[in-house]
């Protein structure tokens, strides 16, 4: 729930209207002692000081062990691989560079560069890329403005790359009354590629709002033969769209689809997989290194009511930084989403409200003698935190010369912010449920006759 934060919280307020008796005294509720008494029976209940009762989410354990892990082994890290990748490399960046030669179809330069980065090949060719739209920009032939694919292809690519490209470029597919012309269904890879340039429009831009749903609807119908590969690339977007994938999952995927196709260009088929192995390995070293951490970190001893979910949130800085030269980027964002999915817990199912209290009090101060004011079952989770954070901040100053404590401790109070919010609202949320049900309760007894609630 705390793992994502909101810009604004709207305040909540329950204003449940309870038809209870009139012997009622919603002031006396937090009374340490309620008693029932009837004609027939007396049922006593009594509050009294008892230790306090934990949840418990019943997470499911890891199946990813430390043993394990650190097995993992990839073999193409050799001198070979590396000196045939490069070879590779040349190859294809020829391609590229060759991008004044006249003969040069834009759009089979255009599909040279979306395999590229399909294949997870991107970070390798960037500049190249770069260069290369910035080459079709200039030239815009005319005979692509009316060619569906071309033009979305066109407009996908330049969006990504952070090139100017206005949405009035798919006018000319509109009839006179403002609708897509139903002749563009028959383009099945057109409309593929429209599809696909759809998820790159921005707030306002109605006619990619138009193109998504138009494409998508006669996607999904798609009737008669197609090529199968097409077919395979028009269920895959239908399932995800390219710009919702995430770079290593949607590289593997497209290995085996580029591999099926007519034309695929074998150097760039034998790089993209030699490529993948030798990131994965690079992935997998890292994953060794933060679950050895993990394991030195040893908090799940303190805290077994938490998740443990290490290779999760490594994953998801893959997501966010696959590159192999970022892997102190998959470290901080490995560990920080580790230590919050612990604190999320400690704070949504495990700890009271006054220990939440306490323990965002001691983030506020920022101070590690805070320690001392938290139940003991906290004191090494805020410790981890502590130290965690200031471990990123000492790897900045050194290599920077940036002093970011400042900056990181207000990022981490603003999480806090949220997260005690949470705890705050279930809190609500749960004595007003009580509420409620004590008072049904207490109205169906009165309304038997031979039960009179007295109150006490």
């Amino acid at each position: 729930m705390a793992l994502f934060q909101l810009n604004t919280l709207p305040k909540f307020s329950f204003q449940t209207q309870l038809s209870l008796p009139k012997q009622f005294p919603l002031g006396r509720m937090a009374a340490n002692k309620v008693a029932f008494s009837t004609a027939a029976n007396v049922y006593a209940a009594q509050i009294v000081d008892a230790p306090t009762e934990r949840r418990s989410a019943n997470w499911k354990p890891s199946i990813w062990d430390h043993d394990f892990i650190k097995t993992l082994k990839n073999d193409y890290t050799g001198e070979v691989y590396v000196r045939r990748a490069d070879s590779l490399k040349d190859k294809i960046r020829q391609l590229l560079i060759n991008v004044h030669d006249k003969k040069k179809s834009p759009l089979g330069l255009l599909e040279l560069i979306d395999n590229i980065q399909r294949l997870g090949l991107e970070h390798i060719f960037q500049d190249d890329i770069h260069q290369a739209l910035g080459f079709v920009e200039e030239i815009n032939p005319a005979e692509m403005k009316y060619n569906l694919h071309a033009t979305a292809l066109r407009f996908r690519l330049f969006r990504q790359e952070g090139f100017s490209v206005s949405q009035d470029v798919f006018k000319v597919f509109k009839d006179r009354r403002g609708n897509f012309m139903e002749h563009i269904t028959q383009d099945v890879k057109g409309m593929l590629s429209l599809y696909e340039a759809s998820y790159l429009g921005v707030d306002g831009e109605d006619i990619l709002d138009e193109a998504k749903v138009f494409a998508h609807k006669h996607l999904k119908d798609i009737k008669g033969n197609i090529d199968p590969n097409l077919k395979e690339q028009v269920n895959h977007s239908l399932d995800l769209p390219l710009n919702y994938q995430i770079n290593r999952l949607e590289a593997r995927w497209y290995i085996d689809a580029y591999s099926r196709t007519e034309n695929a260009n074998y150097n760039l088929l034998e790089l993209a997989k030699l490529e993948y192995n030798m990131v994965q390995s690079a992935h997998q070293k890292d994953a060794i290194e933060m679950s050895r951490w993990w394991k030195n970190l040893d908090l799940l001893k303190t805290l077994p009511f938490a998740r443990n979910r290490l290779v999760e949130c490594f994953i998801w800085s893959v997501g966010a930084a696959y590159e192999p030269q970022h892997n102190y980027c998959r470290e901080v964002i490995t560990k920080l989403v580790c230590l919050i999915t612990i604190i999320d817990d400690v704070y949504d199912v495990y700890s009271t409200l006054d220990e939440a209290k306490l323990f965002t009090d001691a983030v506020e101060r920022w101070d590690a003698n805070a320690v001392e004011d938290l139940p003991d079952y906290m004191k090494l989770c805020f410790l981890a935190l502590y130290n965690t954070i200031n471990e990123f901040a000492y790897d900045t100053l050194k290599e920077s010369g940036l002093n970011i404590i400042p900056c990181l401790k207000q990022t981490v109070r603003l999480f806090f912010d949220v997260v005690i919010v949470s705890a705050l609202l279930l809190y609500e949320i749960a004595i007003n449920l009580l509420l409620v049900l004590v008072g049904e309760a207490l109205q169906g007894l009165s309304t038997r006759g031979n039960v009179v609630p007295q109150w006490i």
